[in-house]
């Protein structure tokens, strides 16, 4: 598997600090800007619990929309990110997958099949995806890896990577990504045939 981050996986520090921040996010009722100032600062990401709170507190940042690229899309679509994803209102995702995944065209038509036919939610396949990110256009870029490790001698896999939240890395990164699947965040654009 390839790495799209600096070799070498979270040290127990950067979990610690990272683990405290999300708790902070999770519990809080509101989310004051000086706990998104601590928040938004490129580091390690250290598992999809993150993940699910960048997506349920979604609001609390700027950005146009929303491209996640996936070798395994069902296994990134838990629950709490379907959820997260059609609460979004007024905002387009981009879904790019392997279509070869089993069964991922009905997951996806059963998660996101209204928002598919509204054109919020778009599609594209690629059997080559050699990528694997979320990115909330331009502001937020978490790039990762599926890590797989033994407990209780069972195998468990989880995703590990980074985030960064530098606008101009993510704009410069995504430019190539946005002009090869044609992507628009416009929810009035369709390419109707």
């Amino acid at each position: 598997m390839k790495n799209h981050y600096d070799k070498g996986f979270v040290t127990q520090e950067d979990r610690q600090y990272t683990k405290s921040l999300i708790e902070k996010l999770n519990v809080s009722e509101i989310i004051s800007d000086e706990l998104v100032d601590q928040y938004i600062h490129t580091r390690a990401l250290i598992d999809e619990t993150e993940l699910e709170t960048i997506f349920s507190c979604n609001q609390e940042f700027d950005y146009q929309g929303i491209v996640i690229s996936c070798e395994r899309l069902k296994k990134l679509l838990n629950p709490e990110i379907v959820s997260a994803l059609n609460a979004i209102p007024k905002k387009r995702i981009w879904l790019l997958y392997d279509p070869k995944e089993y069964n991922v065209n009905k997951i996806l038509e059963q998660n996101f099949g209204d928002k598919i036919k509204k054109r919020e939610v778009s599609v594209s396949e690629n059997e080559r995806i050699s990528e694997q990110f979320i990115c909330f256009y331009p502001n937020i870029l978490v790039e990762f890896v599926e890590k797989t490790e033994k407990v209780f001698d069972r195998p468990i896999t989880t995703f590990e990577g980074r985030i960064e939240f530098d606008s101009d890395i993510i704009k410069t990164k995504m430019d190539k990504i946005i002009d090869e699947y044609e992507i628009s965040f416009s929810l009035s654009e369709c390419k109707c045939q």
